[in-house]
Parts: structure tokens; sequence; C-alpha cells
């Protein structure tokens, strides 16, 4: 999109207002010419990595990666606020980073990243059950207190366990291009 904005604008100077060349056709476009693939699980895959998940977090987040394609800093950043459990919604309204080393809580980066999602029912009952487990909770509190590598140490682990091929990558570290 922005390369097509560029492209027209020095069209319009070449045309009226003799600039010699449109630098951007000489360039050529910026970024990927071609997105990349994503390579997804099947439900029976999920079910037999989810088969091999005994701990109650991470049986919880992998659930909400798999049935709602949240990024990891969304899901990270996740409150019982964000869920209406009657309407079975899940609000994104903000992502979890680290910035200098400090973990912060931020907005997310365009408008189109801000999205409601709906849940499944039993995911929603996975979640009020999961919720419960929790000592001393508050609605307002994050619901998963691990970051991005905790949770690619976890996803490698039962990989390996279940037998079935990583595809999370580019949701637990930024310099991964593979997808859940």
């Amino acid at each position: 999109m922005f390369n097509g904005i560029l492209l027209a604008i020095f069209n319009f100077a070449v045309k009226y207002y003799n600039l010699p060349f449109n630098p951007v056709a000489r360039v050529g476009s910026i970024g990927k010419n071609k997105g990349t693939s994503m390579d997804f699980w099947t439900l029976e895959e999920y079910k037999q990595f989810i088969a091999c998940v005994d701990e109650p977090i991470y049986k919880m987040i992998f659930e909400l990666l798999f049935f709602t394609g949240l990024r990891c800093g969304e899901l990270l950043a996740l409150t019982y606020n964000d869920i209406n459990i009657k309407k079975g919604i899940l609000t994104v309204n903000k992502n979890l980073a680290k910035v200098k080393g400090k973990t912060i809580i931020q907005t997310p980066k365009t408008a189109n990243s801000r999205r409601k999602i709906t849940l499944p029912r039993f995911v929603v009952e996975h979640l009020q059950e999961y919720v419960k487990l929790l000592y001393g909770y508050k609605p307002s509190d994050r619901l998963f207190l691990v970051d991005k590598y905790a949770l690619s140490r976890m996803m490698n682990k039962y990989s390996e366990l279940s037998g079935v091929k990583k595809k999370l990558e580019c949701m637990i570290c930024d310099t991964h291009t593979q997808a859940y």
C-alpha cells in the first residue's frame, strides 16, 4: 500500500513537475513481494499436543492460542475483565511487551489489532475453572504470569513429548516466522 502511494506521488511529479524519473519505479517494492505462508495445526495435531500438557496454566494458554489466534503479547496481557463470560467474547485491547528490559502493557500497534473474539463455550468454561485455581486473583490482574521465553520452552517440551511439530514460533518469539 505504502509503495503504491509513493509510486503515484512520484508519477505525478514526473508528469507535471518535470522530475526526470520516478525513483520508486527504479528501486522497486518496499518490503516483501509475497507474504510468508503459515503452517497451522490441524485439530488432530492440537489434540495430540494438548493431551501431553499436564500444567493447568500452559493447558489454558495453548488452548487460547489455538482457538483464538491471539498473538503471544496479546495473550500475556489478558485479564479476566477482558472476557465477557455470559456472551463468550474476549476483547483484545492491549499487548504485553518488553522495552529496555522492563515489562509493560501497551495499547495494540494498530486499530485492527483491537478486536472481539467469540470463544467456544468449552473454552469459557475452562477459563472459569482456571481462574478458580489462582490464589488471591483479582479480575484486573494478568491471567498468565509467564513470559514469551517460558512459553517457548514449554512449547518445545510438549511438542517433543507429543511428537507434534512446533508451529507457534511467531507468537512466542518475534525472531521466528512460522505460525500456529
